[in-house]
């Protein structure tokens, strides 16, 4: 008797076993998203242009993770199973910001947060992402503040802080993506057009 439940214990494991191979095998590989920058034909002509500085960039807590979030209206957030980042949010979204900013403005030296002490950076970027997402179907809302400050970490102007709504125009998870690269895209037009013109008074 007790060899014949030693027996069924056995069976029952490796069936269990067998089961979740099986279930592991069949998982779908999750589709992996990125934010990009702008097309090359943005740039401007090559000039020396400003040297930049970008950070620090801050991200809620609740978009640190890989899975995309998404809204589900009122309080609620959704965070996907299958769909995800490729890298942090907040690592590839700086990036695209720092390669947008290069290319509105003309220059090539640009620096990402946090630089040596000394290092040559005409105006400090410094973003705070308040909000970056949207429900499924229908807008991304990008809200932030961001504000330019010299090479000793003085503020050049007031802090401005700028709301972008993008519609996502379908209801997937890749459509969302789009859209939030196009609000992220209209933040860095915004804080170029700002660092042209503090540039344009200083030279002035």
């Amino acid at each position: 008797m007790d060899r014949q439940r030693v027996r069924s214990a056995r069976l029952l494991l490796t069936a269990t076993w067998l089961a979740g191979l099986c279930g592991c095998a069949a998982a779908p590989a999750p589709n992996l998203y990125r934010l990009d920058p702008l097309a090359e034909t943005e740039a401007q002509a090559a000039t020396p242009g400003p040297a930049l500085g970008i950070g620090p960039v801050t991200f809620p807590a609740y978009l640190d993770r890989l899975e995309i979030v998404t809204s589900g209206g009122g309080y609620l957030l959704l965070p996907a199973d299958s769909e995800r980042w490729a890298e942090s949010l907040a690592e590839n979204a700086t990036c695209v910001l720092a390669e947008n900013l290069s290319l509105l403005l003309g220059t090539d030296r640009v620096t990402r947060y946090p630089w040596k002490k000394g290092s040559d950076v005409d105006f400090q970027i410094v973003v705070d992402v308040i909000r970056f997402h949207g429900e499924l179907g229908g807008n991304c809302v990008l809200t932030a503040r961001f504000s330019i400050r010299n090479a000793a970490g003085t503020a050049l102007a007031p802090p401005r802080r700028l709301t972008f709504n993008q519609p996502a125009g379908g209801p997937s998870h890749a459509d969302m993506v789009a859209a939030m690269n196009r609000a992220l895209e209209a933040l860095s037009r915004e804080v170029a057009a700002r660092v042209a013109e503090l540039a344009a008074g200083l030279r002035g």
